[in-house]
């Protein structure tokens, strides 16, 4: 299953045996070297989840005991991609050999059963207008640095549009 940034946020984590949330989704880290890997959640009140510890992810993060649920020092991994500050969303997307810029992360999608990042949404923006969008396959992805995504040249790029279309098109 597919879920994007933008629903993840927010999103409530719930303990099977008590059906109140424990806590929301406050944000997700991703690993820039292991190509999109998700590492773990940071949650309301300055807590933090690692991506191990969630059972099922849908319409909210289920978890095994709220114990799991720990300051985001405890985690060690996670602390260090923190102190890279490597966020996706509003990062600058570049194609690698040209350097053609494709715009800025507005979303992303994980793939909920891999913990994997499966595909960024670009668009150019201007003020508060999106234009340009296109969905990018986490495959196409070269590199992920503090503020820039290096992407493969795109021969042929799907907006969004095309994405949603019943058509055979392809995510690049």
């Amino acid at each position: 299953m597919q879920l994007l940034f933008s629903e993840l946020i927010g999103m409530p984590v719930i303990e099977p045996h008590n059906r109140r949330p424990v806590a929301t989704v406050r944000d997700v880290i991703i690993d820039p070297e292991k190509k999109g890997k998700v590492v773990g959640f940071i949650l309301g009140k300055n807590r933090a989840l690692a991506a191990m510890d969630v059972e099922r992810l849908g319409n909210a993060l289920y978890i095994g005991d709220a114990d799991n649920i720990v300051p985001p020092e405890d985690l060690l991994r996670l602390q260090a991609i923190q102190q890279m500050q490597v966020h996706l969303i509003g990062a600058r997307v570049i194609g690698e050999t040209t350097g053609i810029y494709l715009g800025r992360v507005i979303d992303y999608s994980i793939d909920t059963k891999q913990m994997q990042l499966s595909s960024i949404s670009v668009a150019k923006l201007f003020l508060f207008l999106k234009f340009q969008e296109k969905i990018i396959s986490a495959h196409k992805i070269v590199e992920i640095r503090k503020e820039t995504i290096i992407v493969k040249e795109l021969e042929t790029i799907q907006t969004k549009e095309e994405a949603v279309a019943p058509s055979s098109a392809i995510v690049v």
